[in-house]
């Protein structure tokens, strides 16, 4: 098999594909769970544009002015707090630097669960 890279999942061992891409183990370790629930707890306009129903009837939560989000638009928005979780994670850094986009959909995923 010419070109295809084989990596070991760093919490499991077990090898996993690297055009699959990297898979986040967020139920073995929490500590992914609770930066994740820190920042939308610590970031309410970041929350707004996660989880606010726009083609719903209900208003948008009142904010402060100060509070300014971290990028426009859900995909910036997990992007951001991918890096903020894993780019100094002791597990996941290496594998986040060469893949950022895997896991900003990881926090997706992890989001809609």
């Amino acid at each position: 098999m010419a070109g295809k890279v084989i990596a070991l999942s760093p919490a499991t061992g077990a090898a996993t594909s690297a055009t699959k891409g990297p898979s986040v183990q967020w139920d073995t370790d929490p500590a992914h769970t609770d930066k994740l629930v820190a920042w939308i707890l610590n970031h309410p306009t970041d929350c707004n544009i996660l989880f606010h129903d726009h083609l719903s009837n209900t208003p948008p939560p009142t904010l402060s002015p100060e509070d300014k989000p971290s990028r426009k638009n859900k995909k910036d928005v997990t992007t951001v707090i991918a890096k903020y979780i894993f780019q100094d994670d002791q597990v996941y850094s290496t594998l986040y630097a060469s893949d950022m986009e895997k896991f900003a959909t990881s926090v997706t995923n992890r989001l809609s669960t």
